[in-house]
């Protein structure tokens, strides 16, 4: 189902009406206007690597292309550490209360942003000998899930445990000879083991593997 189409058009009218008339300039500030938009940039990933979805809450439901069941996804957009496990208890009862499997996707940018241009610098160099720009940011979001994990027990020992996460990250530097401007994203999933969830998460990292691999010859 595309997520243009029929039921979904009045939410995605009063999203794009808050999107317009918000603040995307690349500030690190929060606003709703960053947070819509990460939900609807979350539904067109997973359209393009062709899962079926719906904007639905908790706030987006995926399903198809060899997933068991429908997922639901509860989008979060935090813009400093201290919203990050509030945001992802908020996530998780989301995800219960319509009863569903799912995962929290949390955005990184605005975390990272903060952590790697601490003087307001927006891009950073990705000339870093022979290591490529996805790597770079892929460890930045390995490293930011596990601390997540990590210190959601002890901080957090009440609450829901970190146990179906989407995390991304979209980061723009400097690369190439001659230097050019390039933006990535990397994504990683994670769940524990016992978590019926983790074939499904499989496949969606087997689909966005076949995504960058592009069409085969």
């Amino acid at each position: 189902m595309s997520i243009l189409a029929g039921g979904h058009l009045q939410r995605l009218r009063s999203y794009l009406k808050t999107i317009f008339a918000g603040d995307l300039t690349q500030s690190n500030e929060p606003s709703q206007a960053k947070d819509f938009l990460y939900e609807l940039w979350l539904a067109s990933i997973f359209t393009e690597l062709g899962f079926e979805v719906s904007l639905a809450e908790p706030d987006i439901i995926i399903s198809g292309n060899g997933l068991t069941d429908a997922l639901g996804i509860a989008c979060k957009f935090p813009s400093s550490m201290q919203q990050v496990h509030p945001h992802l208890s908020k996530g998780y009862k989301q995800i219960r209360n319509q009863a569903l499997r799912g995962v929290v996707a949390i955005g990184l940018d605005l975390l990272v942003s903060r952590t790697a241009f601490p003087n307001g610098i927006r891009f950073i160099d990705f000339r870093q000998g022979d290591k490529h720009p996805l790597d770079v940011a892929q460890r930045h979001a390995n490293e930011a899930t596990e601390e997540l994990v990590s210190s959601r027990t002890v901080k957090y020992p009440s609450e829901d445990p970190a146990d179906g996460l989407l995390m991304t990250l979209t980061i723009g530097g400097i690369f190439g000879d001659p230097a050019s401007l390039l933006f990535v994203t990397a994504m990683t999933l994670q769940c524990d083991d016992s978590n019926p969830i983790q074939k499904d998460l499989m496949r969606i990292y087997e689909a966005n593997q076949m995504f960058q691999r592009g069409p085969e010859d």
